[in-house]
């Protein structure tokens, strides 16, 4: 049994280091990662593919089987420790990846506070992010940010 663990893991390692090296080739020439952070995050990608692979490949089978012995609550059980797993991953990816941002030079970021009409990141009494107001136009319109930092109405456009 710890023979075939072993072959796994050095199976999974390899797809890893594959998977990686083909995400760090179309990573090279990009300009909005940091260059020093585009080896992790292709690392974090192929973690997360090959655990999903994992997943599907390898635990998809023991819930077909009619013959398991194992009771259905231990394989939930087991399989919210590979989905827990994978959560981590999820999450060390997306910090990597926005930590790995670069903007470009000069670039201006809209700020909802900056803009006095603006109630785009405004919880709505239904709990969205938009909420309805009255536009200038005078009619009633879904108000949300644009990237140049002004406000748009979703009934005339400005």
């Amino acid at each position: 049994m710890e023979e075939n663990t072993d072959s796994i893991i050095n199976e999974d390692i390899k797809q890893m280091q594959a998977i990686t090296a083909v995400i760090c080739e179309r990573l090279k020439n990009e300009d909005g990662i940091k260059e020093e952070s585009k080896e992790i995050i292709a690392y974090r990608m192929a973690e997360m593919m090959t655990a999903a692979k994992h997943m599907y490949t390898e635990a998809l089978p023991m819930i077909t089987d009619d013959e398991s012995k194992e009771s259905a609550f231990d394989m939930i059980a087991r399989f919210r420790l590979h989905y827990m797993n994978i959560w981590d991953m999820i999450q060390e990816f997306e910090e990597a990846f926005m930590q790995s941002i670069v903007a470009d030079e000069g670039a201006e970021f809209a700020n909802p506070d900056d803009d006095e009409n603006c109630t785009a990141y405004d919880e709505s009494a239904d709990g969205s992010l938009y909420e309805e107001h009255e536009c200038c136009c005078g009619e009633d319109g879904d108000c949300s940010c644009e990237e140049d930092g002004g406000c748009s109405c979703g009934h005339c456009g400005h």
